[in-house]
């Protein structure tokens, strides 16, 4: 009982559902010529303009026809929260420094058709190193070895270490330290050599900072919020009887003269209509029910007289 009584309500409300006619926001008088009336309905988007009432009425002794139906789509912003990350190289990790290589703002127009300007949010600022790299230079060193009794290159290191780099040599140049007369002639007692020794390095420098900021604001874009429908009825103006012409019919005119032929001439020449010999086809059922009636009382008759 209660389930009939749920389905029940439930046909109730589809059927006075199916029968609601939506209701206008506005309706608009005109006058006129020709007296109409507006009635504007503002729907959702995805709402069809089928429901939209357009059979005749009567008001206040006038009838109304349906005329046209108008639509105008209604824009509206639909804005939404945007945000994007932008990337900057710096040399440096100071933060100010970073700071002044981003735009405190920017315009951005999105694939589907948004717009707007979004700002940096610095408190979002992270700054990496990009890491380090090794590269190798050349190490020279001059060292000088004084006091040598003879200018003897064997004498000399062959090599040398600095700051764990191996350097050799590759040049030495001598140069006396004291003289001496020996038979009238000057000869070297002392030398010192001037060596010079090269040699490779490696170092490690960094390669810089990345550095990266978070952009936010809104963006906007014009879309279609509503649809406004406009059902215009239009005064239904009857003619008069007055108004209404017979259409003029003129005589067949005489081709040789132009002239209008007489209504004599125009029934002569009007050709007899030929009856179609179906037709005939028609009489031939009530002709034998005619005979066979004929015959039964011409039977009757002569029993009657055999019989006297």
């Amino acid at each position: 009982m209660k389930k009939s009584i749920i389905l029940a309500l439930a046909l109730m409300f589809v059927a006075v559902s199916a029968n609601a006619e939506i209701e206008p926001t506005e309706v608009v008088h005109r006058e006129g010529e020709q007296r109409s009336i507006e009635k504007v309905y503002v729907l959702p988007l995805d709402e069809p303009d089928e429901p939209i009432p357009t059979d005749g009425f009567a008001e206040d002794g006038v009838q109304y026809e349906f005329a046209e139906l108008l639509r105008e789509d209604n824009m509206t912003d639909d804005i939404k929260d945007y945000s994007e990350n932008a990337s900057v190289k710096s040399s440096t990790d100071d933060t100010q420094a970073i700071i002044a290589m981003f735009e405190p703002a920017k315009d951005v127009e999105t694939e589907d058709g948004y717009t707007g300007t979004i700002e940096a949010d610095f408190s979002t600022l992270s700054v990496k190193s990009a890491g380090t790299g090794s590269q190798s230079y050349t190490i020279t060193e001059r060292r000088s070895y004084p006091n040598m009794n003879s200018a003897d290159t064997s004498a000399v290191p062959k090599s040398i270490d600095k700051n764990g780099a191996t350097l050799e040599l590759t040049d030495i140049e001598w140069v006396s330290a004291e003289n001496d007369s020996i038979d009238g002639q000057n000869l070297a007692v002392r030398y010192t050599a001037n060596a010079v020794y090269t040699g490779t390095g490696t170092r490690s420098y960094s390669k810089g900072y990345n550095a990266t900021v978070e952009y936010k604001g809104q963006i906007t874009k014009k879309v279609v919020g509503t649809v406004t429908y406009t059902a215009v009825f239009r005064e239904a103006i009857e003619q008069s009887p007055s108004e209404i012409e017979d259409p003029v019919v003129e005589p067949p005119a005489d081709e040789a003269t132009k002239q209008p032929k007489s209504e004599k001439e125009v029934k002569q020449e009007t050709p007899k209509k030929k009856a179609n010999p179906l037709l005939y086809l028609l009489y031939i059922p009530g002709f034998a029910a005619l005979a066979a009636g004929g015959y039964v009382v011409y039977r009757m008759v002569r029993k009657k007289r055999q019989g006297f």
